[in-house]
Parts: structure tokens; C-alpha cells; sequence
């Protein structure tokens, strides 16, 4: 995390290196993730580069992963603060899939949603398109059509 103009951000490093012929594409992606506000979405601020490597600069979610939560605080955690995550989890979600063109998001996991002070559940994580192209690395978490290669799958929200 760091400051930018008196507001807290999380920086993440991505762990490849920057391609000159992607710049372009980088660029427009910046563009569209810029323009994802809702909720329950992590808020994008940008791309950047540390230490000669490239970084995404999202909001900063103060109590950190489902995950992480979910591990050291089960036994405090009401019901109804679970269901409401799990509603949150899926409004984000569906606010990727209403995108023009939908926005899977292809590596929901606990680890990529992120809770604020006031336990609101926002879906990070979700990537770049380049990316999302170039690999995926998680097959056991893949929805069946994209293993199989059902045409047009790429185009359709494969996250439920």
C-alpha cells in the first residue's frame, strides 16, 4: 500500500515482464478498467512500474482477503455477515458479466475478494484481457464450456 493525493492504494508487482508490442493494448485496457465503478469492484487507478517491474494500482481493502478473514475470524463471524459477502461477491460479479463485452473473471477465488473497514466484499483480481488470453493457470477452477472450447465461450461470463 501507498498514498496517492491523500488517499491509500495497494500496489500490486505483476509477475512478467512488460512487452513493447502490448503498450497499445495496455493502455486501452487502463481505459476500460477505469471506467468499472460499482461497489463491489476494486477500484482501478492505473498501471505503473517499481523497481523496473510493471504494477496495477487498485483501492486499498483495509481488512484484506476473504480469505485471510475467513481463516482467523470464523467463529465471530454472524450468518448474516457471511450471506451478505457472499451477496456482494456475486453483485460484483454480475456487474464484470453486464459489461459490453461481459468480463469473465477467470480466477475467483477467496485470495481476490477483498474486504473494507465496513465489511463490503470487493472482487479483485480479475485481470487483463491480455492476460486472460496468454494463460490460464488455475484448470481445476475453470468452468466445464472453456475446457471443452464450446464456441463462444470466450465471449460468455464463465464465473458461474
Amino acid at each position: 500500500m501507498c498514498p496517492v493525493s491523500d488517499q491509500l492504494v495497494a500496489v500490486k508487482i505483476i509477475k512478467r515482464s512488460v512487452n513493447t508490442e502490448q503498450d497499445g493494448n495496455h493502455r486501452e485496457e487502463q481505459m476500460f478498467l477505469r471506467t468499472l465503478h460499482h461497489r463491489n469492484i476494486a477500484m482501478f487507478h492505473g498501471f505503473g512500474e517499481k523497481h523496473g517491474m510493471p504494477v496495477i494500482v487498485t483501492e486499498f481493502a483495509s481488512r484484506g482477503s476473504l480469505r485471510n478473514v475467513l481463516s482467523e475470524d470464523t467463529n465471530c463471524l454472524s450468518r448474516p455477515q457471511r450471506r451478505s459477502f457472499m451477496l456482494d461477491a456475486a453483485t460484483g460479479i454480475a456487474f464484470l458479466h453486464a459489461q459490453d463485452p461481459p468480463l469473465p473473471h477467470l480466477n475467483l477465488k477467496s485470495d481476490n475478494l477483498l474486504l473494507t473497514d465496513n465489511w463490503v466484499v470487493k472482487v479483485a483480481g480479475f485481470g487483463t484481457t491480455t492476460k486472460r488470453r496468454q494463460s490460464v493457470q488455475r484448470m481445476l477452477w475453470l468452468a466445464p464450456e472453456v475446457l471443452m472450447g464450446t464456441a463462444g465461450c470466450a465471449e460468455c461470463p464463465v464465473d458461474v
